[in-house]
């Protein structure tokens, strides 16, 4: 009897279980190749403090500059008649202690918010009249580093009228009182609107020429 045929079948058996593990290895490779890449690309990611944010993670800067001291100004018109609502000094305000050792102790028409103040100019003849203009002196408490700037507008009378706050030595080092002038062209009641940086006051006051 010959066993010819049967080593036959078993060299196809054998075949056939080879080829099965060399398909079996190959997608076991293919497998382990696609987790390497993955662990790969992750570890090249996280290198270099973490994985870079999207555009829709990244912060945004605004570009958006300060309003206008103008928007500020907001107080109707006056009527023919109708008083000046001058701004009053308000009684028992906490001055910032900076600004009260500045002034000795006095705070006598100090005005204002945060770390802006004013000195609210004296009611009467408060205003020098300079190359055909008036000028108020008017003293300020800055709380804050920046530049003083202010803007101010007629509420009576017919015409629309604006002032500009002047002023001579111009700083940014705080705290600091700092003296400055409204310039304005007539007599009149006026709102000024002043700032540093973000910091913005408004007031209103009567403007009248020394005699």
């Amino acid at each position: 009897m010959s066993f010819r045929p049967a080593r036959r079948c078993l060299g196809l058996t054998r075949t056939a279980r080879t080829t099965r593990t060399a398909r079996t290895t190959r997608t076991a490779g293919a497998v382990w190749a696609v987790v390497l890449v993955g662990l790969a690309g992750a570890a090249c990611s996280g290198s270099g403090g973490g994985s870079r944010p999207s555009a829709s993670e990244e912060p945004t800067v605004s570009s958006a500059e300060p309003r206008p001291l103008t928007d500020y100004l907001t107080h109707p018109r006056l009527r023919p008649g109708e008083a000046c609502p001058v701004t009053r000094a308000e009684p028992g305000a906490r001055v910032p202690a900076p600004m009260l050792r500045m002034l000795n102790g006095d705070p006598t028409g100090a005005y204002g918010t945060g770390p802006l103040w004013v000195l609210l100019p004296a009611a009467g003849a408060n205003a020098a009249r300079v190359n055909g203009a008036l000028s108020s002196k008017i003293g300020w408490y800055v709380g804050v580093p920046g530049e003083l700037r202010g803007v101010a507008r007629r509420l009576d009378g017919r015409a629309v009228r604006t002032g500009r706050l002047t002023v001579a030595d111009p700083r940014t080092d705080a705290p600091r009182m700092q003296p400055s002038s409204l310039v304005v062209p007539t007599e009149g009641c006026w709102q000024v609107a002043a700032a540093v940086g973000d910091h913005v006051l408004v007031f209103v006051y009567k403007v009248q020429a020394d005699r």
